[in-house]
């Protein structure tokens, strides 16, 4: 599931014609979002698995975690299956993260899972399909540790780490519970996962997950005004950059954002981006920077 954008990844959102079928949306117009993403299905018992997540250079920009001995594997919303480098059509290979109670890290577990051959992309030894797939990452943890086949991102907003950046994630597979880091009371967040957004598989020919946000957008709490008919749809992925929207919604949207943003941190924009602003003026929290709220 998708609950309201409130977290940790950096994305951009880009428009398309109202008239445009999902497959064809992808024309960059890119703003800046913050969200926390998560997908589940029924839960059985066992513990969940743990990593962290790394976002690598701006040439690739692509999220890892290091599943495979300590060396990283490509996470992608829209593969179907875990695959490596090897010869053949399949492979078993060791995976490994850490058990957690969905407030620590617990223990080491190590477990063997099928690989698909293929190509590694730059920088990994390797991709963990994330897709509704028998073969994917999230169902062979499933199978081994008899958890839920189910996982939430909390997804790095860059590649630095320390006060100026927001470079670790975190991923968790097999199931909450799911807790907020200290200095807060560590409340779940299991509560707010469960009422999100329905995350869909992707349209053919997109990569990526997508959610229908039938409830429109807010922005800090007040409602984006959307003249358009049709789904408004919210395209995501792991290994594109951008997030998609609607050329009728794209433009109240950013509007709206830029109202809610002021101006006191705004720069000149650079290409692809029609808003930019300055990092070092705002204010950061361990959710990312403190910018607007955006709802589904």
């Amino acid at each position: 599931y998708v609950p309201s954008f409130t977290s940790s990844i950096l994305l951009s959102l880009s428009s398309a014609s109202p008239n445009t079928s999902p497959a064809k949306m992808w024309q960059s117009k890119p703003v800046l979002v913050l969200l926390l993403l998560a997908a589940t299905t029924a839960a059985t018992s066992g513990k969940p698995l743990l990593t962290k997540i790394t976002k690598g250079a701006a040439s690739t920009a692509l999220y890892t975690a290091p599943l495979s001995a300590g060396r990283p594997l490509v996470l992608d919303l829209s593969a179907p299956a875990i695959t490596t480098p090897c010869s053949g059509q399949t492979t078993t290979v060791t995976l490994s993260a850490n058990s957690t109670d969905g407030s620590n890290p617990l223990s080491p577990v190590s477990f063997a899972a099928t690989a698909t051959c293929a190509a590694a992309p730059s920088g990994a030894v390797g991709v963990a399909g994330l897709a509704r797939s028998s073969a994917s990452f999230p169902a062979q943890v499933a199978s081994t540790q008899k958890v839920a086949n189910s996982f939430a991102l909390c997804l790095p907003s860059d590649g630095r780490t320390g006060f100026s950046g927001n470079g670790v994630g975190a991923a968790i597979f097999g199931g909450g519970p799911f807790f907020l880091a200290p200095p807060a009371d560590r409340p779940s967040i299991t509560t707010l996962l469960s009422d999100g957004v329905p995350l869909r598989q992707p349209f053919a020919g997109n990569p990526g997950y997508f959610v229908t946000a039938t409830n429109g957008i807010a922005i800090d709490g007040t409602r984006v005004a959307v003249s358009g008919s049709g789904a408004l749809v919210v395209g995501l992925s792991t290994t594109i950059p951008y997030a998609q929207l609607r050329s009728d919604v794209y433009r109240p949207f950013i509007t709206a954002f830029d109202r809610a943003m002021g101006s006191s941190a705004k720069v000149a924009a650079v290409k692809p981006f029609e808003l930019c602003y300055d990092s070092s003026k705002l204010a950061p929290t361990r959710f990312g920077y403190l910018v607007p709220n955006v709802w589904t």
